[in-house]
């Protein structure tokens, strides 16, 4: 399993439908989630439940490259004048 396969499902678990995860499937995004943050998740709270799964999605938003970044913030492509400006790319996100 890769933490890509679920993006679907998180992105609608963020946003507040109710997605069901298998207990194998659970226990890979709780596991993915101990390697990202070092801590435990909480389990038992539905509203942690939630946070958790935001901190998958925004670790799979976080690995696109930074002009996809910003087609997506932005809705248009990157300047060409700044292509290469990494600094005023990441101010702009």
């Amino acid at each position: 399993m890769e933490l890509k396969d679920f993006k679907e499902r998180l992105e609608k678990r963020k946003q507040g439908l109710n997605v069901t995860f298998t207990s194998a499937e659970r226990t890979f995004l709780y596991g993915t989630y101990y390697k990202l943050t070092g801590r435990m998740a909480n389990i038992s709270c539905s509203t942690c439940d939630s946070y958790t799964y935001k901190i998958l999605l925004n670790h799979l938003n976080n690995e696109k490259s930074l002009e996809e970044q910003y087609y997506q913030k932005h809705g248009k492509k990157l300047p060409n004048r700044y292509k290469n400006d990494l600094e005023w790319i990441k101010s702009k996100l």
